[in-house]
């Protein structure tokens, strides 16, 4: 990767094949088109047809390296889901050991985002000591409003939430931490009482 270049990172299975498309290319469509970005997308199960259309889409952009990630998908097979989220959420915690381990941080995007401005700023933000940035989230802003069974996972009422669907992640920070196999041995112990799956957890463990 060229000093300077923006990482970003999708997860997606076929059933966001199209909102991907759209939220790549908002993402490259408002970058300044002096600064390179290497789009890296975990497959979770994404027709090669569907990736040849998104491939098309950035194909008129120069800026732009896309690389499609291969993921053993068993891996999560005994994890839940919900109505909302397939077993495809789940990834975007693998992302530290998906990627090249040189890499230093990483921003995650949920595919089904559109982006309006250029995230350059975003991803020159300083971590100051933290493994993740992200923003509060608006439905439910606190553990006892966004997390349901707070107290049975012994978490603080009044902590509040974050929605991991933007996540600045230090990669370097999680690898150092175990933070990967911190947050499975969260899951799994406490799948029964995870609402919103890994955005639960994430929350929990990073509490």
């Amino acid at each position: 990767m060229i000093a300077g270049t923006i990482a970003v990172a999708f997860c997606a299975d076929d059933a966001y094949a199209m909102p991907l498309g759209v939220a790549a290319l908002s993402l490259v469509s408002n970058l300044d088109p002096m600064r390179a970005i290497e789009i890296s997308v975990v497959d979770g199960g994404i027709s090669r047809e569907n990736q040849a259309k998104i491939n098309q889409v950035l194909s008129s952009f120069p800026n732009v390296e896309l690389q499609w990630l291969d993921f053993d998908r068993e891996r999560i097979a005994h994890l839940h889901g919900n109505i909302h989220l397939s077993r495809s959420t789940y990834l975007r915690i693998f992302l530290p050991e998906i990627l090249p381990p040189d890499l230093a941080k990483v921003l995650y995007l949920d595919s089904d985002m559109v982006i309006t401005g250029d995230i350059a700023r975003l991803w020159d933000t300083d971590f100051q000591g933290h493994p993740i940035l992200a923003v509060q989230n608006f439905f439910g802003g606190t553990f006892k409003l966004g997390i349901a069974h707070w107290k049975e996972l012994g978490l603080d009422p009044g902590m509040e939430c974050f929605n991991a669907g933007l996540l600045l992640m230090d990669l370097e920070s999680w690898r150092r931490s175990g933070l990967v196999g911190r947050l499975l041995e969260y899951i799994e112990k406490n799948q029964s009482l995870l609402r919103l799956c890994d955005q639960d957890a994430l929350n929990a463990v990073l509490a």
